[in-house]
């Protein structure tokens, strides 16, 4: 994992040099923290039933909480290091880390940027809620995955004719413990559209090319595209589109069923006012529908339709995202459709649980209850190859008065389309309710659910986690828990188990 220590130490250089001088000065917020449990457990290791084996660990969890905003630095660092100690079975105790870390820093004003982006996080050896993850992560049950990604920006304006932007991209992707190769990204991309003074012609240029090595002997993937956009206005609420493109796309596991080559459309765009807009494109090999919605300040809505019969991602797609707040909640959904691999996934998505702050909408990583970073609960194959990856999700958060509820809602399904042909899937909500019944006292219910299931059926099953506890503020920055868990996994075959926790931690911020 060298080379994401080596990213995120350039982005501490970039920062770093920006805070020297009084135009980049930030807002600094800094909350180190440390958490010390003793836990008990009937089945620690999470053995099938009438195998159970009982433990008493020991779990210290320093990390801290970093955020700059301001001037030209924009940065977030959430990390937290865990040790286990298992007191009777010591060959299960492990050191973990986990991190969630990103920057963009503005180098020369108004014109170079460089994004500095960093992951890190653990995720099961294999698909099944026997292997689901929590906080006690035995030896050998997991697997650490690591990204790293580095993104220089470069923007032009053309006086009022034209702006461009010229984006670099490297990133690496390091998987421990598992058969899914490593894989190194670099990928250049040019866009140039009309400026500030289009008023009817408006017109835009997109130049990519990304190639994908990997390690071991797994053939190298590269994906070459260019499209040019025009739109003419013909009145306040109409426009004419029209669309070019080509793509060329070498991705070794599908070679077989991708079609290169150009393609074309043309449509119209219809925006009656700022809240509504509406457009579609048809034409040889290329058709796309669209609607975005915006009924308030507070509320967004885009849905879309594709299918396009050149390139790795062709065929029908859909894609939907959607966001709400009120003065107490905070809502959002999403839905995508793409081709993909887990390297591409783990460079571009974050492996950690995420919470809607209910004051403000955004996202925020440290549980907000427990203080704790959590990895994502639902479990898919590590394993190289591309698959179409469907994936539906809803959060919300809920603060008013003494309550504070979170919820969400997720089912992804990934189809791999080369090789067994395998399919695996995975459904889940959790919920958590904290409501504080007195001044320094609040109550802890929580539930999780998760079913996954494989095309071959090996580990279908489901698993059920109910939690109940309760926290007390000891001190200004000290709190403490006391929590019961209780776990039930149940799966085709013999691997179903059971299991029983008793945590008490305490929580120190500094």
């Amino acid at each position: 994992m060298g080379g994401a220590a080596a990213l995120v130490g350039a982005a501490a250089g970039l920062v770093a040099f920006g805070g020297a001088t009084d135009a980049w000065a930030a807002d600094w917020k800094a909350q180190p923290f440390v958490s010390v449990s003793g836990i008990l457990s009937d089945n620690v290791d999470q053995l099938p039933r009438g195998e159970e084996n009982g433990d008493f660990v020991i779990e210290v969890r320093p990390g801290i909480s970093l955020r700059g905003t301001g001037g030209r630095v924009d940065l977030g660092l959430d990390y937290e290091a865990q040790g286990t100690f298992y007191t009777d079975n010591s060959d299960l105790s492990s050191f973990t880390n986990r991190l969630n870390f990103f920057s963009t820093t503005e180098l020369v004003e108004e014109r170079l940027f460089v994004d500095v982006g960093a992951n890190y996080f653990q995720t099961a050896n294999s698909p099944g809620v026997n292997a689901s993850l929590d906080s006690l992560l035995a030896d050998g049950t997991y697997s650490n995955v690591g990204s790293a990604r580095i993104s220089p920006r470069w923007r032009e304006r053309f006086g009022s004719f034209a702006e461009s932007d010229l984006t670099l991209l490297y990133a690496l992707t390091r998987f421990e413990n598992s058969t899914a190769s490593d894989s190194d990204i670099s990928s250049a991309s040019w866009n140039i559209k009309s400026g500030d003074g289009a008023t009817r012609l408006q017109w835009s240029l997109d130049l990519d090319r990304e190639v994908t090595s990997y390690s071991g002997n797994t053939p190298s993937d590269s994906s070459n595209s260019a499209e040019a956009n025009t739109s003419y206005a013909i009145s306040d609420d109409w426009a004419v589109l029209a669309r070019w493109g080509y793509t060329q796309d070498n991705i070794s596991d599908l070679n077989n069923i991708i079609e290169n080559g150009a393609y074309w459309s043309g449509g119209l765009r219809w925006s009656p006012s700022r809240k509504v807009s509406a457009a579609a494109w048809y034409g040889r090999k290329d058709q796309e529908y669209t609607l975005d919605l915006k009924p308030t300040e507070r509320t967004t809505f885009h849905l879309g339709f594709s299918d396009r019969a050149v390139g790795e991602d062709s065929g029908p797609r859909w894609n939907m995202d959607f966001s709400h707040r009120t003065a107490y909640s905070s809502w959002g959904a999403s839905y995508i459709d793409e081709v993909t691999n887990v390297q591409q996934l783990t460079a571009n998505t974050n492996g950690l649980i995420s919470f809607l702050d209910p004051a403000t909408g955004q996202t925020m990583f440290f549980d907000p209850v427990t203080g704790r970073l959590l990895n994502r609960q639902e479990t898919f194959t590590l394993r190289d190859g591309s698959f179409e990856r469907k994936r539906f999700q809803l959060n919300s958060s809920y603060e008013k008065g003494r309550s504070l509820v979170y919820g969400s809602i997720y089912q992804e399904q990934r189809d791999f389309l080369s090789g067994d042909a395998a399919q695996e899937k995975s459904l889940g909500f959790n919920l958590s309710w904290s409501w504080r019944f007195a001044p320094r006292t609040r109550s802890v219910v929580s539930t999780e659910w998760e079913r996954t299931s494989s095309s071959d059926g090996a580990t279908d099953g489901d698993l059920l986690v109910g939690t109940i506890g309760v926290t007390h503020q000891l001190a200004a920055d000290v709190d403490g828990l006391l929590e019961y868990k209780h776990s039930r996994s149940d799966v085709d075959s013999d691997l179903g188990y059971d299991e029983n926790r008793l945590t008490m931690t305490i929580n120190m911020r500094f």
